[in-house]
C-alpha cells in the first residue's frame, strides 16, 4: 500500500508501522487532524495513507466510499479497524493520549464514542 505523508515530516516507513491511518487528504479538516497526531509523536509506529489519492491501492474488500465515510486504521497484520475502535487504537500510540483507550474499554464508552 502506497503511503503519502502530509507536511509533517519524520513518519516511519510503512514496514515499521504498526498502524496505518487511512484519511481523506482532500479534506482540510482531515489533513489538519492527521497533522496534529503525527506532530504529537513523530517517531510513533504510525503511518498515514491518503485514500483520496487515486494512485493509492485501497485495502482489499473496501471501496473509496467506505473509507471516506468513517475513520479507518489498518493494523500491521492487515486488519481494518473503523470508527471509535480505529481512533482508540491510534491514540494508544500517542503520548498524552494513552489514557483514552483505557476509558474506551469501560462498558458503553466505545458505543458512546461512535
Amino acid at each position: 500500500m502506497k503511503t503519502e505523508q502530509p507536511a509533517t515530516p519524520s513518519l516511519q516507513a510503512p514496514q515499521a508501522a504498526s498502524l496505518t491511518a487511512l484519511y481523506d487528504g482532500a479534506s482540510p479538516l482531515c489533513r489538519r487532524e492527521i497533522g496534529v497526531y503525527c506532530g504529537l509523536r513523530p517517531n510513533a509506529p504510525l503511518c498515514v495513507a491518503d485514500v483520496s489519492d487515486s494512485a493509492l491501492a485501497l485495502p482489499l474488500g473496501t471501496t473509496l466510499g467506505q473509507l471516506l465515510a468513517r475513520f479507518q486504521v489498518r493494523s500491521g497484520d492487515g486488519r481494518l479497524l473503523s470508527g471509535a475502535a480505529a481512533f482508540l487504537a491510534m491514540v494508544a500510540l500517542l503520548p498524552g493520549w494513552r489514557w483514552l483507550p483505557r476509558v474506551g474499554r469501560l462498558p458503553g464508552a466505545a458505543w458512546t464514542m461512535e
